[in-house]
């Protein structure tokens, strides 16, 4: 049916479920489903799983994050004789770090050369998210350290900096901006650390700065958000060494709250987005005692709120957490539902054309309920009472 918004699980007994990637899920972020048969017999497959990651001349480990760190089973009895983290699941510590996208090789090395001398020299576990899968922008690249110690995270940091030292060019690439002699770096943190991190007046964070020679700030919570997961401490430093000695000191700091280690674990993603919606649209989102957003989280998997008040034009701001391809598609569910998008013919090239069925990015704002979001509501909540 035209501008019938369906949000459905997949059929019982197809083989496939619904994958487990929303913050607060042990999963982490990736495709909206997943084949639970191996063997793939009887499976109607609905989706196409991603391409196994391939490394030469060692070993690949894919975790519940959904990305690989690497290790040569030659090389983990050398170096580094203290405790290990055997994966990125299993340690008492966990760090990570938004570094841009093109000094992910260099971060790597060769067959994982820098993988592994992070691992054999200080006991430190370290990955990379995919590309596009955590974070907003996919310039960015989500890393991961899991560490026995703050003491050791900070040895592979600076580990991490010296090798891209020596890698021409590849320092330079965490520069803030081009031409900027500058390195830069962003600790992600749970949004509940961000005051131990600041301290009172920003005096804590004010001190750090002086005593390693960077700059060192907590970027703001983003206006209108009805929640903040996490947050982000901007580094910038004039070398490797003060930039990798303001990163231990911030390691330090949010360490010292014992609701450190489960907050950031459920940080799997830094994709957070926000919508605009008519005030008046915005019950019929809710549902009665907010059934049909929470039918919604758990289909897309995806945190979703709405902020408590309205500007002067009646506007609130629906806000969006979770792996980026399931964020894409609760935001245009939702543009959907409130009568914001509209949903065109299969076959209609008007407008310049396009993919029959696709969705576009016309954002058609009407005075009166449209066809589109009275079928819409009706769909969300058949979705709700299947879900009781």
């Amino acid at each position: 049916m035209q501008g019938l918004l369906t949000v459905s699980k997949p059929p019982s007994g197809s083989g496939f479920q619904a994958r487990g990637s929303g913050p607060s899920s042990a999963r982490g972020p990736g495709n909206l489903y997943r084949p639970t048969n191996p063997q793939g017999a009887g499976v109607q497959k609905t989706s196409t799983p991603p391409p196994p990651i391939r490394v030469r001349a060692s070993a690949a480990h894919v975790d519940a994050h959904g990305a690989a760190s690497y290790h040569t089973p030659a090389h983990r009895d050398e170096g580094y004789q203290g405790p290990r983290s055997l994966s990125v699941n299993d340690s008492p510590f966990q760090f990570k770090f938004l570094l841009p996208d093109a000094v992910t090789g260099a971060a790597v090395g060769r067959n994982g050369s820098t993988v592994n001398a992070i691992k054999q020299q200080t006991g430190t576990f370290m990955q990379f998210c995919r590309y596009n899968s955590a974070t907003t922008y996919p310039t960015e690249r989500l890393l991961i350290f899991a560490s026995p110690s703050v003491a050791s995270a900070a040895a592979a940091l600076r580990v991490l900096l010296d090798c891209l030292a020596a890698v021409p060019g590849a320092l330079e690439r965490l520069a803030p901006r081009p031409g900027s002699p500058e390195l830069a770096l962003r600790i992600v943190i749970p949004g509940h650390c961000a005051g131990a991190v600041m301290g009172p007046g920003g005096e804590t964070i004010k001190a750090l700065g002086a005593r390693c020679g960077c700059h060192a700030a907590v970027e703001p919570r983003p206006p209108r958000a009805a929640f903040v997961p996490f947050r982000a401490v901007a580094l910038a430093a004039p070398g490797p060494a003060a930039l990798a000695a303001g990163a231990a000191e911030v390691m330090d700091l949010v360490t010292r709250d014992p609701r450190y280690a489960p907050g950031i674990q459920a940080v799997t993603s830094t994709c957070f987005r926000m919508l605009p919606v008519a005030e008046r649209r915005v019950g019929a989102l809710l549902g009665p005692a907010g059934a049909h957003i929470r039918a919604l989280q758990d289909v897309l998997r995806v945190r979703m709120g709405v902020e408590d008040g309205a500007d002067l034009a009646g506007v609130k701001h629906v806000s969006f957490w979770g792996p980026v391809e399931n964020v894409d598609v609760a935001m245009r569910a939702v543009a959907l539902a409130t009568g914001q998008q509209r949903w065109r013919p299969e076959g209609d090239s008007s407008e310049g054309g396009g993919t029959p069925g696709a969705w576009r990015g016309r954002a058609e704002t009407t005075e009166a309920f449209t066809q589109e979001y009275v079928e819409a509501r009706g769909a969300a909540r058949e979705l709700q009472g299947a879900a009781a």
